[in-house]
């Protein structure tokens, strides 16, 4: 890597709206960052669009760098909280279901006495470990969703949200 002399150099050339300066930053950052990027997304193109926003951000702010730290802690900040962005944004939006739609979810107790204890147990190791969780807490022991969402340090809503898919994929399994 270039010292950096170059690097704040290049630095106030980006100040200046340069866009070879920018296309130098980007090239020099670019595969640390989407390996940071790869590690908070879902998929390949979720973290090339954070990489993408990120250094648009980068590029925008640049002003903000005050020359002390690390230029590279810098933009990995900028990168991590746009990654973060998109996944609460994410949550917000996958989250947002109508309680009257979780309500409509109700055990039918003919179809719980058609399964084995071991079709039980299989349907459920099958679950992630979240959903696991969330699904023992309430349905097995009883906890209230306040309760779990506490321990799990998200919202309510969230526990709903899983307990709603943890039903439907435990739904899916044993029609299997």
């Amino acid at each position: 890597m270039e010292n950096r002399q170059d690097l704040y150099e290049l630095v106030e050339l980006c100040r200046k709206n340069d866009r070879t300066a920018q296309r130098i930053i980007f090239d020099r950052f670019k595969r640390a960052m989407f390996a940071i990027c790869k590690r908070y997304a879902k998929s390949i193109p979720e973290a090339e669009d954070n990489l993408i926003e990120g250094f648009t951000k980068v590029f925008t702010n640049i002003e903000t760098y005050d020359g002390y730290g690390s230029f590279e802690s810098w933009v990995k900040k900028i990168i991590i909280n746009t990654c973060t962005t998109t996944y609460n944004r994410e949550l917000k939006h996958n989250t947002v279901e109508r309680l009257d739609e979780l309500r409509e979810e109700e055990v039918n107790v003919e179809a719980a006495t058609a399964y084995s204890k071991e079709d039980l147990y299989a349907a459920l190791n099958a679950l992630s470990f979240r959903q696991r969780f969330v699904f023992n807490m309430i349905v097995i022991d009883g906890y209230s969703y306040a309760e779990v969402a506490s321990l799990l340090g998200v919202s309510v809503d969230v526990v709903r949200t899983v307990l709603h898919r943890t039903k439907l994929n435990l739904r899916k399994c044993l029609l299997k």
